[in-house]
Parts: structure tokens; sequence; C-alpha cells
């Protein structure tokens, strides 16, 4: 089943603008609201169980507050270099030894998706993992990436179809659409999961 074709509201539970786009490129109708949780409690040391982790706590935030019949989605990304997981960059000497670094290491984003009906009150998770291989960046890309807080909003401090970053994007081992935080075809087989619970 695709998202496209769900005779259901769809409410995106995430602010991101790269999600929100994937989901407009596929042809899919959302509202969007904003889950009200405290993601610094919920810490992981396994990269999966802590994506998954956040988009649980998103949706388990968002389903009480939908009174009507509709599908929620929600979503987290870890990116993980060499070992470390790596959120939001909060500064920019943080993002800058980000951006240094994936000329040594590949990224490795993990990609949670919740999909819940409102009505049974009950989602379904997975996740989907993605492998971005960069070539280094000179110095002066690197401080001109920096002044754009574009790349502040994404996990890893990168954002692979960044204009000045996408030509160092030497290869994915995986979907851009998944790189970018919302796998669409994960979603579609978590929500064929989702309604073959009833049968």
């Amino acid at each position: 089943m695709r998202l496209s074709d769900s005779s259901l509201p769809i409410i995106l539970g995430s602010s991101s603008p790269f999600r929100q786009e994937v989901l407009r490129q596929a042809g899919v109708r959302f509202s969007v609201m904003s889950p009200n949780i405290d993601e610094a409690r919920l810490h992981d040391d396994d990269p999966t169980h802590r994506a998954l982790s956040l988009a649980r706590a998103k949706m388990s935030a968002i389903l009480p507050l939908v009174t009507h019949p509709s599908l929620t989605i929600t979503a987290d990304q870890i990116v993980v270099v060499n070992g470390s997981m790596r959120g939001k960059p909060p500064t920019r000497e943080v993002a800058r030894e980000y951006l240094l670094s994936y000329r040594d290491h590949p990224a490795e984003t993990i990609s949670a998706v919740g999909i819940g009906d409102t009505e049974r009150g009950i989602a379904v998770f997975g996740f989907d993992r993605c492998q971005v291989y960069m070539t280094p960046m000179d110095s002066h890309i690197i401080e001109d990436i920096l002044n754009d807080a574009t790349i502040f909003r994404c996990a890893g401090g990168f954002a692979v179809e960044h204009p000045l970053m996408s030509p160092f994007v030497e290869r994915i081992d995986g979907t851009i659409d998944s790189v970018l935080g919302m796998p669409m075809a994960l979603a579609e087989r978590l929500l064929d999961e989702l309604f073959g619970n009833l049968k």
C-alpha cells in the first residue's frame, strides 16, 4: 500500500523540512504536528535503539492528541561515524569537526519510522540503514557550508542534497530518501504491516 493512496488523513509528527519534502515528492498529502518530547532524556548507547525510542516517544506524544481517524507518521535519525553517534551539531566548531571527518570515515544513517492508526491507537515501527561516502571538502567550502544554518538542523551536520555539499558525495549505499530521514519503502512496508493486523 502506498501512503499517497491512503484514504485517511496523514499527520507527520515532525517539523523536519527534509522529511516533508520527501513526502511531497512522493505525492503524499499531509499536515504537520510537532511532538513535544525531551529527546535528551531518551539516551541509549545503541544508535538503532535510540532512533526507535525517539520515534516511539514522538508517536506516544501525538496519538492521544488526534481525535479523528488518521495515519500518523513519526521518525528520527541517528548518524554514526567511526562507531560514534552524532546528532545535530550544537556549535559551529563541532559542525566543522564533523565535516572534516567525512574525508576519513563514511557516515551511517539510521532512520527509524513509525506509522500509527489513531482509530485503533496502535503503531508499528522499523528502521533503515544507509552508508554515505564523501570525498574531502576544501576548507573554504566547509566555511561556506557552515554559514548556512541548514546543516545545524541535520543529524551529523551534513545534508547530501545541499548544493555546496552534493558534489562531494561520492556514493550512497542505500536510498536518498532514507538519508533524508524518511525511507519511503520502509514506511510503506510498515503501512502494510499496520493494516495486516486487521486480518
